[in-house]
């Protein structure tokens, strides 16, 4: 089947004139207009002969590429990648559709594999290393992530490279040391808040509670409707011993919480401890292990709850 019998007579007519126009860029922004219409047969199909057209230019492969990776056809992508990967083998922008395809299917050595390309390629951009060090965490190579993420910083400073270092010392069982490569991600792009919210959850994992608060609300003075913020400062005042503060800011976490059940696990557990609450906190416990059935915090504050009613 050719491109203009999965396209409306009006796309058919743009794409023979792009075509006659030794246009491949424009074929792209038709694909694009076609996708944001919702038609993805008719995107795909201006693709395809785009790619028949135009098999050397990089921008239609990897158009092609995000569509096939988006959606999940990957006999179709891995066929693309290859005579992309043939006709622009110093690409890494390849690289890393590459390793994504792999991430998609849970292939993470691939990944791994492919951001390392990715970031030989493109000594000076620190998303290869970012991502493919979080594909290493995933495999549970927290030591391999540290030091790719080093290994980086040593070239170039960068906020994201020092908070890569933060999630590998967090998966090593360090939050002093991840609290630290957080706060200078924060020093080096003080105006994007998770910085700060993963320095106040690493000073939470160290028990540093007093300064965990003052971070979060810190964070909390750049966005007042932030969930995470709001739960380190409830466990703080929780583990500080001022309950007023500590229900406030669990209160705020779940009205701030786009998908509610952590906010109402966290909530629950903490109004598990309180007498005379046990009825709200089987609500918030019960409706949270809807959502995670695994979470063993909340059926212990479950069962904690069920004991004092009876």
């Amino acid at each position: 089947m050719g491109a203009a019998d999965a396209l409306s007579p009006g796309a058919a007519a743009a794409l023979r004139r792009l075509v006659k126009a030794d246009d491949p860029a424009g074929a792209v922004r038709l694909a694009d207009d076609l996708l944001g219409d919702g038609e993805f047969g008719g995107a795909r199909a201006v693709l395809d002969e785009a790619g028949r057209r135009w098999p050397a230019d990089r921008r239609v492969a990897i158009r092609r590429l995000e569509l096939d990776l988006r959606y999940k056809r990957f006999d179709e992508f891995d066929a693309v990648l290859a005579r992309a990967v043939e006709q622009h083998p110093t690409s890494a922008l390849l690289r890393m559709l590459e390793a994504r395809r792999y991430e998609a299917t849970y292939d993470f050595e691939a990944a791994v594999t492919a951001y390392q390309e990715a970031a030989r390629l493109r000594p000076d951009d620190a998303e290869p290393v970012v991502r493919g060090t979080r594909a290493l965490r995933a495999l549970g190579r927290n030591v391999d992530a540290l030091a790719w993420a080093r290994e980086a910083i040593a070239h170039h400073e960068d906020s994201s490279l020092h908070a890569a270092a933060g999630y590998a010392l967090i998966g090593q069982g360090k939050p002093d040391e991840a609290a630290e490569a957080f706060r200078r991600a924060h020093r080096l792009q003080p105006d994007w808040g998770p910085w700060l919210d993963d320095l106040a959850g690493a000073l939470m994992l160290a028990e540093r509670w007093k300064e965990a608060v003052r971070i979060a609300v810190r964070s909390l003075q750049q966005s007042a409707r932030n969930e995470r913020a709001w739960t380190v400062y409830a466990v703080g005042h929780q583990h500080l011993g001022d309950d007023r503060r500590a229900e406030q800011g669990y209160k705020n976490a779940l009205k701030c919480a786009r998908v509610p059940s952590r906010a109402q696990g966290n909530y629950g557990m903490w109004l598990s401890r309180q007498p005379g609450r046990e009825l709200e906190a089987h609500r918030l416990l019960s409706a949270a292990l809807e959502a995670h059935p695994e979470w063993e915090e909340a059926h212990q504050a479950l069962d904690r709850v069920r004991d004092a009613a009876s």
